[in-house]
């Protein structure tokens, strides 16, 4: 299972293989993510500390983009355009919220906890290229607890029948939204627009369903170009 939402005192939950849970005693609360082998992750809280567990997209250690690869090649002919779903990997951050001195909420990041494993991939030449999380994908079907649903939508905008094989993106681009105290994700879908030898990635205007809540360390960006070759 996978659970997003606040982790109160004496709540324990599943997030993949991991167990985590919050316990307090006086005036300290206690952090722990474990699982059969033990503890792996341990926090020290203040008395009214409350973690959020929220899903995000997470490229792995210094990543910040994904790399999507079709398990089948996408075959589009001039002028046309093609919408499916996939599964993209989701993990869970957990984080403390706190205002600032001008009133601001900020987020500070404690743990981050991995649903899946985390590969890498490179794209572009070694000189010049970009470390991605890279993720196998297969059109329809996808892994519920380590991935969320994720449509796109492909556009043949030239004159020509193009191939593709792979969609790179930068993390931050999809916006993230779950439903509190449950294990539902919703990820925006996105929109690849092919011309010439470049492709245009954004996000859809789509909403989420209702009583959704947006992880707002999410979405910051609102386009992206994928260049082919590279």
């Amino acid at each position: 299972m996978r659970y997003f939402g606040e982790l109160t005192p004496g709540l324990k939950v599943s997030e993949g293989r991991w167990k985590v849970e919050l316990k307090c005693y006086g005036n300290n609360c206690y952090y722990t993510r474990s699982d059969e082998e033990g503890v792996k992750a341990e926090r020290i809280l203040g008395p009214f500390s409350r973690p959020l567990l929220r899903p995000t997209i997470y490229g792995g250690e210094l990543a910040y983009y994904l790399y999507i690869h079709f398990r089948r090649p996408i075959t589009l002919i001039s002028y046309s355009s093609l919408n499916f779903m996939i599964g993209i990997p989701i993990d869970v951050e957990v984080v403390m919220e706190a205002q600032d001195e001008y009133g601001r909420t900020r987020s500070y990041l404690i743990d981050i906890i991995e649903l899946g494993d985390v590969y890498y991939a490179l794209y572009g030449k070694p000189e010049r290229g970009v470390l991605c999380r890279y993720h196998k994908a297969k059109l329809g079907t996808w892994n519920w607890i380590k991935e969320a649903q994720f449509r796109i939508q492909i556009v043949n905008q030239t004159d020509k029948t193009i191939t593709m094989n792979r969609l790179v993106f930068p993390t931050l681009l999809p916006d993230v939204y779950y439903k509190p105290s449950s294990h539902r994700v919703w990820v925006s879908p996105i929109i690849a627009l092919i011309e010439g030898n470049t492709a245009l990635i954004q996000k859809s205007d789509e909403k989420p369903p209702q009583g959704f809540v947006k992880n707002p360390q999410t979405g910051k960006l609102q386009k992206w170009t994928m260049i082919f070759g590279l």
